[in-house]
């Protein structure tokens, strides 16, 4: 992360593709394999000032670039700190030669992933669950940056309509969009994820469960639009909610009550056909 000239908080994203060296045990990716993830990070970004729906819980997009070369020695630098600190399976980026191509994708900073974050009660969480909503196909508590905001309410624009919902102090933003899908232009954008068997035969979390669960859903043709997935994804993240991350307030009537509103919508989760459906239950409320 960096400082760019206006001040503004940078993280970039650097993608090593094209080349014949394994990355972390994996081919690198095509240009046309990565054109997905650009065109949908773009297109996402757009959304905080769409007319009619409108959000900031996409991470912004500020620049995309194609460069070539060694991995300069500030990035790596960066890169074995972080390793000392907080420790990688990663590939040291010194693999990489001369004739290395990259995509760098240059986005706004959304704060620490959800496993990290360390909320102060159960209703933050709660107020950072009802602000997801999109087919991510890869929604894991990795992908969903949370940060802490002044802001009373987070206000979103559904079919024109406005949505607004009590912050509670956080405000959530949803990155990596590596195997989404979106149409844009006429032109199905996905990522063929019936050729990775690897992806379906993790287990040990939930997580895992949820690949082969959208698996099913689409019979394994990748292309295909399943709005239930958005749904699979949405009880991962409530489960998550409840048993997984951090709060420092456990003992409070709030957080207590929070917890209990979590669990009833785990429960009734699964009865919505989609993210949308979810989004008319929003507005009623």
């Amino acid at each position: 992360m960096y400082k760019n000239s206006n001040g503004r908080a940078i993280v970039l994203k650097v993608i090593p593709i094209e080349g014949d060296k394994l990355v972390n045990g994996e081919c690198q990716k095509k240009f046309e394999e990565i054109l997905s993830e650009i065109i949908i990070t773009a297109e996402l970004s757009k959304l905080k000032n769409d007319q009619e729906y409108r959000t900031g819980g996409f991470v912004d997009l500020v620049n995309a670039r194609c460069v070539q070369g060694q991995y300069p020695e500030n990035l790596i630098d960066l890169w074995e700190l972080y390793r000392e600190n907080h420790g990688t399976d990663n590939d040291h980026p010194n693999i990489f030669e001369q004739e290395q191509l990259y995509i760098v994708l240059e986005l706004g900073n959304g704060g620490q992933d959800l496993e990290a974050f360390n909320f102060r009660n159960a209703l933050q969480a709660y107020s950072a669950f009802i602000q997801l909503e999109f087919e991510h196909r890869d929604l894991h508590w990795g992908n969903i940056l949370i940060s802490n905001t002044d802001e009373k309410e987070i206000e979103f624009l559904y079919n024109g309509e406005l949505i607004a919902i009590p912050s509670h102090g956080v405000c959530v933003t949803i990155i990596d969009y590596t195997l989404s899908r979106m149409v844009y232009a006429g032109e199905c954008q996905y990522n063929d994820l019936s050729q990775d068997e690897e992806l379906f035969s993790a287990s040990g979390d939930y997580q895992f469960d949820i690949y082969r669960l959208m698996r099913n859903q689409v019979n394994n043709q990748w292309e295909k639009y399943e709005p239930f997935n958005n749904i699979l994804w949405l009880h991962y993240i409530i489960d998550k909610m409840i048993n997984g991350v951090r709060y420092r307030l456990k003992q409070s009537r709030k957080h207590r009550d929070a917890i209990q509103d979590m669990m009833h919508l785990r429960d009734e989760l699964l009865n919505f056909k989609s993210a949308s459906d979810y989004a008319q239950l929003l507005k009623i409320n």
